[in-house]
């Protein structure tokens, strides 16, 4: 029995396999000897990395930077009633950002049958000059929503990256939270900046 000879497509594909193979590993061997790294606001300030992946500076010694703690930390605590949707104000008003980091929500009392609470966390702004979040607030804004169910009714969560509410330029704002279902505690924290 002869065997036949094989197609043109057969040997094009083949050739192709093994140059896609070859550049792919022909890439891997072929070594970095060094990296710029440029801030674009400042082109002279220029970092440079070595082929061993070691930030070359001009700092003789260890470097021993960490991050900053936040300046003006807050933790706090309220009652948030089922009261129609009325928001309870958690933190504020503040003329810097309210960045929340944590949230933990619990009923005051056990709670049973299959009832759920919707939270939602708002947040809205009052003019500079407003002692309290109550005096004269824009519209509120949703940040958050979820639902708590009283089979499982404490919810705790932390935010890496936090939840920011942001003033507008010359307002304070304010973060709040409503509940529609039962009454919960809100402990929040974070920090403003």
């Amino acid at each position: 029995m002869r065997s036949r000879r094989p197609g043109p497509a057969l040997v094009l594909s083949c050739l192709a396999l093994l140059l896609a193979a070859g550049g792919a590993a022909f890439g891997a061997a072929k070594a970095i000897t060094s990296v710029q790294i440029v801030d674009p606001a400042t082109p002279s300030q220029i970092a440079k990395v070595d082929a061993g992946g070691h930030l070359l500076t001009s700092v003789n010694g260890a470097v021993n930077a960490k991050p900053a703690p936040p300046g003006n930390a807050f933790a706090t605590t309220h009652l948030v009633p089922n009261n129609g949707g009325a928001p309870v104000a958690l933190v504020g008003p503040s003329s810097t950002a309210i960045d929340l980091t944590a949230l933990l929500v619990t009923p005051p009392a056990a709670i049973s049958g299959s009832l759920y609470s919707q939270v939602e966390l708002v947040k809205w702004d009052v003019p500079s000059g407003a002692p309290d979040c109550q005096t004269n607030p824009s519209s509120p804004e949703g940040i958050w929503l979820f639902e708590l169910q009283a089979s499982e009714p404490e919810l705790g969560l932390s935010f890496p990256t936090p939840l920011v509410a942001r003033p507008p330029s010359g307002r304070k704002e304010c973060l709040a939270a409503t509940t529609a279902g039962f009454d919960l505690f809100m402990n929040v924290s974070g920090y403003f900046s």
